[in-house]
């Protein structure tokens, strides 16, 4: 899945089913064909702008271009108009972020790959996880619990820190960034010999 689409497929996806819609309802609505539907939302394509907005209106929502600076307060905004407290996904989130601790904690053999696991765990510490990323600690935590002591422990330890490292870094790279300092149209060089 493309990390630029995955959470514009998750939120379609969240829209879609909080307005008890099937892919087959928002089809209907759409004029889209459900497959398409469904490999929007499982991040196999990325819809063109058209189908976007299509999407978004038959979800009663809308498309718009925010600033990266005024994102965080328009999430807030959004999250307190649809009845959520504002630190509910920081508790989850937390909440998770213990049960994957303690998971990790239940592994005796403490390999480097493990050390890593958990230093990245303890780094998610520092993030405002989205319920997106709540369920891929979820879900990580869910392959730790069925590990078994004859699995191959190192190479799925590797394969959840890949994971949880693809989450640290999703959230890392979403920060505001400061905009660019302008820049003249023109300079002119000291030793410019034409001066």
């Amino acid at each position: 899945m493309d990390p630029r689409t995955e959470h514009l497929a998750f939120e379609v996806r969240k829209a879609r089913e909080n307005n008890q819609l099937s892919q087959r309802d928002l089809s209907a609505a759409t004029g889209m064909p459900q497959a398409q539907i469904s490999k929007i939302e499982n991040g196999a394509v990325s819809p063109r702008l058209d189908s976007l907005i299509q999407i978004a209106r038959a979800l009663e929502l809308e498309v718009m271009l925010v600033p990266r600076k005024f994102v965080p307060a328009v999430q807030a905004i959004t999250r307190g108009a649809e009845g959520e407290l504002p630190g509910s996904d920081t508790r989850r989130a937390t909440l998770e972020l213990k049960k994957l601790e303690a998971q990790l904690a239940r592994i005796s053999d403490r390999t480097e790959e493990w050390r890593r696991l958990n230093r990245t765990i303890r780094e998610l510490h520092n993030f405002r996880l989205t319920p997106m990323h709540i369920d891929k600690v979820r879900r990580v935590t869910g392959v730790l619990k069925r590990l078994k002591p004859e699995d191959d422990r190192n190479e799925t330890l590797h394969k959840l820190l890949s994971e949880i490292k693809a989450v640290r870094n999703s959230l890392a790279h979403a920060l505001p960034e400061a905009p660019p300092s302008p820049r003249p149209a023109y300079f002119l060089e000291e030793n410019d010999d034409d001066a």
